[in-house]
C-alpha cells in the first residue's frame, strides 16, 4: 500500500480531529484531556505563518497522520518560534510514518499548506508489502518547498516516557535542553517533559 504526503484540506478536518481525539482519550502523547472539534484544527487550511500541517493520505486519499507547527506562544516577541507535531492513526502506527514525514518536513517539503507539488501533494511516498506493526520502506523528496521558511526555532515538547519520540528528535538534529519534572496529571498520575530544540538556520 502507498502512502503519500499532502497538504491539509477542509475535508480532512473530521480525520485529523478523530486521530487526534484518540490521542488524548487513550495515550499520554498529549497532555490534552477534552475532545477537540474538526474545526479545532481550522486555522491549518490552508495555513499561516505559524500554522502549517502536511498529511499523510493512503492510496484512498484518507488521513492516516499528520506533523506540523504550531505557535509556542501567542506573544509577538515568539513570532518565529514554533512547536512540533505529529500524530498517527493507530492503525498506522510502527510503520515508519512519523518518522518519515517529520524527515520530509525537515528536508523542505511542502511549504504553507497548500503550496506543494502538483494539488498540494508531495513527490513523497511510502511503500508497504508488510503486515502491521513493520516499518515501511521509505522514499522522500528533497525538494526544497521550504515548509519551516520563516522560522529561527523549533521545539519538540516530548512526553519523558516516549522513547521512540526521543530517538526520532534526535537523529533530526534536536538538542535536548532540560526536562520539566511533573508538570502535566493524566490517567491518575504524573508525567514529564522533555524539552528538545533545533535552530531552523541550521537545517
Amino acid at each position: 500500500m502507498a502512502i503519500s504526503f499532502r497538504a491539509p484540506r477542509i475535508e480532512d478536518l473530521n480525520d485529523i480531529a478523530e486521530i487526534y481525539n484518540h490521542a488524548v482519550r487513550t495515550t499520554a502523547a498529549t497532555f490534552d484531556i477534552e475532545e477537540k472539534p474538526p474545526s479545532y484544527f481550522s486555522s491549518f487550511v490552508p495555513g499561516d505563518h505559524l500554522h502549517r500541517m502536511r498529511v499523510a493520505v493512503d492510496d484512498r486519499d484518507k488521513v492516516v497522520a499528520y506533523a506540523g507547527i504550531y505557535p509556542f506562544s501567542q506573544r509577538q516577541a515568539y513570532a518565529q518560534l514554533a512547536e512540533m507535531m505529529v500524530y498517527v492513526h493507530p492503525a498506522w502506527q510502527r510503520r515508519g510514518i512519523s518518522r518519515a514525514l517529520l524527515a520530509e518536513l525537515h528536508r523542505g517539503g511542502g511549504g504553507v499548506a497548500g503550496t506543494g507539488g502538483q494539488n498540494g501533494k508531495e513527490q513523497a511516498e511510502l511503500e508497504s508489502s508488510q503486515g502491521p506493526g513493520e516499518e515501511l520502506n521509505v522514499m522522500i523528496s528533497t525538494a526544497n518547498g521550504g515548509f519551516l521558511r520563516g522560522l529561527h526555532t523549533v521545539l519538540g515538547l516530548i512526553n519523558s516516557e516516549n522513547v521512540h519520540m526521543h530517538r526520532v528528535m534526535e537523529e533530526l538534529g534536536y538538542a535536548r535542553k532540560g526536562e520539566m519534572e511533573d508538570v502535566a496529571t493524566k490517567f491518575g498520575r504524573r508525567h514529564s517533559l522533555v524539552i528538545y530544540q533545533r535552530h531552523v538556520a541550521k537545517l
